[in-house]
C-alpha cells in the first residue's frame, strides 16, 4: 500500500514537472538491507544501507561487496547552482568526516580543523569580538596550534598569534579573545 502511494505522489509530481527540477539529488534508491560484509571505501559499513541508483553526470562511491558492488553509497551531483550530496549508509566516520568536509567547501564554509576530543564553539561579544572556547575531552594534555591571527587567554593573560601552541591541560579548557 506504501509503494503505491509513493509510486502514486511520483507520477503526480513528475506531471507538475515539481520531481525532476526541484527535487533531484541525482539518484534515486528503491531497496535497503543490512550491510553484511559490505564495505564502502575499503571501510566497513554498519546497520543499513542503501542500495543508491545514479542518476546522469552523478559522481559515485560504489559498494565493495560481491552482490552489491553495483550500487552506489555515495552519490555527488551538481544541480542549478548547487550540489547534493547523499549518503546511503552508516559509513565508518572518516567517510562521514570527509563527505562533510567536501560538502562545506562546495558551500564555501569554512570548518575549522579541530575534532574530538578538542573542541572550540566560538561566539561574538556585545562589542562585536570574537570569543573561543577551547575544551579539551580527555585526561591526556595536549598542544593545539593557534588557528587565530591575535588571541588573550582570559585565564592566563598570555597572549598568542597564528601558528603559536597553545597547551590545555587534560579536562582543561582555554577562554581565548581575539585581540
Amino acid at each position: 500500500m506504501i509503494m503505491q502511494i509513493m509510486a502514486l505522489l511520483r507520477v503526480h509530481l513528475k506531471a507538475l514537472d515539481l520531481f525532476e527540477k526541484s527535487v533531484d539529488a541525482g539518484m534515486y534508491y528503491q531497496q535497503f538491507t543490512r550491510p553484511g560484509k559490505a564495505k564502502l571505501l575499503d571501510k566497513e559499513i554498519d546497520v543499513w544501507q542503501e542500495l543508491l541508483i545514479p542518476g546522469k553526470d552523478t559522481e559515485a562511491t560504489y559498494y565493495e561487496h560481491k552482490y552489491w558492488g553495483e550500487y552506489a553509497g555515495i552519490t555527488r551531483h551538481k544541480y542549478g547552482k548547487g550540489s547534493a550530496i547523499y549518503i546511503g549508509c552508516w559509513c565508518h566516520k572518516d567517510i562521514l568526516k570527509s563527505e562533510v568536509r567536501t560538502a562545506a567547501e562546495l558551500a564555501d564554509v569554512k570548518l575549522e580543523d579541530f575534532s574530538f576530543p578538542v573542541i572550540i564553539r566560538s561566539l561574538k561579544t556585545r562589542d562585536g569580538k570574537n570569543l573561543h572556547f577551547v575544551f579539551n575531552y580527555q585526561e591526556d594534555e595536549t598542544t593545539f596550534s593557534c588557528p587565530w591571527d591575535a588571541v588573550k587567554n582570559l585565564v592566563t593573560g598570555m597572549h598568542y598569534v597564528k601558528g603559536d601552541s597553545i597547551s590545555l591541560l587534560d579536562w582543561g579548557t582555554a577562554i581565548l579573545i581575539e585581540d
